[in-house]
């Protein structure tokens, strides 16, 4: 193993958010290893950050898909609730996401869930597994996950309605039907 290194190098953001260069790459391992490789991480996004040792990056990469899966959730939660209520949706929407209430997956997983539109850019399916990562390293870790474990629930039910090839806002199908 004489002159190999290893650098874990997950990168968090939508598939938008990457194509626009706004992603992050979470790098892990040795810091030396990663200041030697940190121009070439950068060629591909702008933020590459050393965030502790070799798989100390997926955790983070795990961590920010956990806050996805609720904020995304959330937002989904809230829009159904706008809907029910009879108010203008486009008009709530537009006024959340400039309040104190805005959250990035509001913005980007918002409009799909007031259109009813639900092109990947994360497919339900792949996220399903993410999120069972995450429980399992909640687990390994002893750190408690209620929230995600609904979350869990409200996806599966939408992946068991047939929506697993859908952007992971299609959780709001699963509200619609409580």
């Amino acid at each position: 193993t004489r002159g190999v290194a290893f650098l874990d190098c997950p990168i968090s953001g939508t598939s938008g958010m990457v194509a626009r260069g706004d992603g992050i790459i979470f790098v892990g391992g040795d810091r030396a290893v990663y200041e030697r490789w940190r121009p070439l991480l950068e060629t591909i996004l702008p933020r590459a950050v050393h965030v502790g040792r070799a798989g100390q990056a997926m955790v983070l990469k795990l961590v920010a898909n956990l806050l996805v899966a609720l904020n995304s959730a959330a937002a989904a939660e809230a829009l159904a609730m706008v809907e029910r209520a009879g108010l203008d949706v486009p008009l709530a929407l537009d006024l959340l996401t400039s309040s104190a209430a805005s959250s990035r997956m509001l913005e980007v997983r918002g409009p799909l869930i007031v259109k009813r539109d639900f092109p990947p850019q994360m497919k339900l399916d792949l996220f399903m597994k993410d999120l069972h990562l995450i429980q399992e390293a909640a687990g390994a870790v002893g750190a408690a996950v209620p929230l995600t474990d609904v979350a869990e629930r409200l996806y599966a039910a939408a992946q068991a309605a047939g929506h697993g090839g859908e952007d992971l806002a299609v959780v709001v199908t699963a509200l619609a039907r409580r």
